[in-house]
């Protein structure tokens, strides 16, 4: 799994731009994962510190033949998956996790 080689990603990561900010555009172009602060527009307020936190799950999936090389930690992203849950709870917010696939699907 190559930083931005994927086409179909990268035509997502271009339509979201405005909506992700470049920070997590640049990590979801990366390795398809990002994390980002957010806020309701109803004006209700969230926790200090509460992500949106979307994690590649198809990095999970056993038959994913692009990343057969890489099993221990794909793009690096359970490390990166652990420094943001980490951030988040030492800031006593909350984590909102999206995903690909269930966690019991494989």
């Amino acid at each position: 799994m190559l930083p931005n080689s994927n086409n179909p990603i990268n035509w997502f990561k271009d339509e979201w731009a405005e909506w992700l900010g470049e920070e997590a555009l640049a990590k979801f172009g990366e390795y398809r994962y990002y994390s980002k602060s957010i806020e309701l527009v109803n004006g209700k307020k969230l926790p200090a510190g509460t992500r949106l936190i979307a994690w590649n799950t198809t990095t999970t999936d056993s038959l994913n033949y692009n990343i057969w090389g890489e099993r221990n930690d794909p793009g690096h992203q359970f490390a990166w998956l652990e420094q943001q849950l980490a951030e988040v709870e030492a800031v006593g917010g909350l984590a909102l996790m999206i995903g690909h696939y269930t966690p019991n699907q494989f």
